[in-house]
């Protein structure tokens, strides 16, 4: 084989690998507890976000967290809940598909808007007013979020549910 037919056929085994990892992917997210968010893949975690410490896509987060918030301080839980699932997931996906796994050994921006919601849920638990099939959805989701990449393979996200 000369080079060029070496070249086509890495080429060729590197696409049948992607086509094969989204084949996966799609059957894993027809399963999936957490649905992804188009908008949360699209304006938050874009790479054109992608900066020093992922800092715009933190504020970014910060701003739907306030979101979040709201629909906790109505009473909307399931909703806040699968929102903050949602964003977890994301920022998830985004650590491991824009390689910040290579640059980051310390707390990871983004990782601060999620532990920031996490304790808005823990306060609702303590006080009791989180419902008690919202406080299940939530931990049985987080099994998701606990077996991605990210989680199992670099830590991120760090927070457990500590409720």
């Amino acid at each position: 084989m000369n080079d060029e037919e070496e070249r086509a056929a890495r080429e060729a085994e590197r696409r049948r690998l992607e086509k094969e990892r989204q084949i996966l992917e799609a059957e894993k997210e027809a399963k999936s507890l957490i649905p992804l968010n188009k908008d949360y893949e699209q304006h938050i975690f874009n790479r054109r976000n992608v900066d020093w410490d992922c800092y715009s896509i933190w504020q970014l987060m910060l701003e739907e967290n306030k979101n979040i918030e709201k629909l906790l301080a109505v009473e909307e839980y399931q909703a806040a809940a699968l929102m903050f699932l949602q964003l977890t997931k994301s920022m998830c996906r985004h650590f491991v598909i824009d390689s910040h796994w290579k640059y980051f050994d310390d707390m990871y921006s983004p990782e601060y808007a999620i532990r920031d919601l996490i304790e808005e849920f823990e306060k609702l638990v303590k006080e009791g007013k989180l419902p008690e099939d919202v406080n299940a959805y939530l931990h049985e989701a987080w099994k998701e979020i606990e077996g991605m990449e990210s989680c199992t393979d670099y830590g991120i996200p760090r927070a457990e549910l500590p409720f």
